[in-house]
């Protein structure tokens, strides 16, 4: 029988390693991930950072048939073999229902032991997660500060920007990171962390760790996806000063000083904010015959 134990959440800030360990175990056999290639591997559902609450009460019938009409469209249910029809039949009454039926089908349909989802936005609503999951696996990835902001300028920029645009990307990314932190510090004991240097380099401990975790064996040579949006761009690596490091432990200070509710709820506003748009990559797929459930 499905119980919410099957699902596992990989969590953690952008640039730590969520897509490696996300295309890792949604390559093993017992657990399924909605992938693609065009999505370099496990794809990022976004469903609680910018679906849930969007089309109003589903309960109400036309609400759901607004909402499942675009979720028949959108890459991630599509992948996963639904369609409006199918969808139609779930009738769920809320968004928590939707997602909690769709994946106890998908793990029916595919023989599985867990579905894995992967969304580094889902991290701020870490808390909504638990209270609907209370049995789910997560899994959280921490990546050393400095790497991760190095890793994510590289993401943006294709050279060194001035001193204060670098000063503007190294505020903005310490905001956002030193939340994810406070989140991580609240919710420690519901989740397991993993060091992401230490997975990388593929330190027995740490991979015993996520199996013991699991209750799974796992063959982490195993990755059918071995290109993400990290290395699919080839160009040569821009070097930050560490003083940026120095900076970022300055700027902690008045931080600390802002309850995190105040950031948190900034955040999830600014999520919902910038997603009043649902992003072109939901649908990237469409005209291409995906198999229905």
């Amino acid at each position: 029988m499905y119980k919410d134990k099957n699902g596992i959440f990989v969590l953690g800030a952008q640039r730590s390693g969520t897509t490696m360990l996300g295309n890792i175990l949604a390559s093993q056999k017992d657990i399924i991930g909605v992938t693609h290639d065009k999505h370099w591997g496990i794809y990022e559902s976004s469903y609680f950072s910018h679906i849930e609450g969007r089309y109003g009460d589903v309960s109400i019938r036309n609400n759901y048939l607004e909402f499942i009409s675009v979720m028949a469209n959108y890459d991630y249910f599509r992948l996963m073999g639904f369609n409006f029809e199918s969808l139609k039949e779930l009738d769920a009454k809320s968004y928590k229902e939707f997602f909690e039926t769709t994946h106890r089908l998908y793990i029916e349909k595919n023989s599985a032991k867990y579905w894995i989802e992967k969304t580094p936005a889902h991290s701020f609503f870490l808390e909504t997660l638990i209270g609907y999951f209370p049995d789910a696996k997560y899994i959280w990835i921490k990546r050393d500060l400095f790497e991760a902001l190095e890793s994510s300028y590289n993401l943006h920029f294709e050279k060194k920007q001035n001193l204060i645009r670098n000063i503007i990307f190294t505020t903005k990314f310490l905001i956002t990171r030193y939340l994810y932190d406070c989140i991580l510090k609240k919710n420690y004991k519901n989740i397991l962390v993993v060091d992401y240097k230490k997975l990388a380099q593929k330190e027995i401990g740490e991979l015993k760790k996520i199996e013991e975790y699991l209750g799974l064996k796992i063959d982490f040579d195993k990755n059918k996806f071995k290109k993400n949006s990290s290395y699919s761009i080839k160009k040569k690596k821009i070097n930050l000063d560490k003083n940026y490091n120095l900076y970022m432990k300055i700027l902690k200070i008045p931080l600390s000083l802002i309850p995190i509710k105040i950031l948190k709820d900034y955040k999830k506003k600014s999520i919902r904010n910038t997603s009043k748009v649902l992003p072109p990559w939901f649908f990237s797929l469409i005209g291409e015959r995906l198999l229905s459930i």
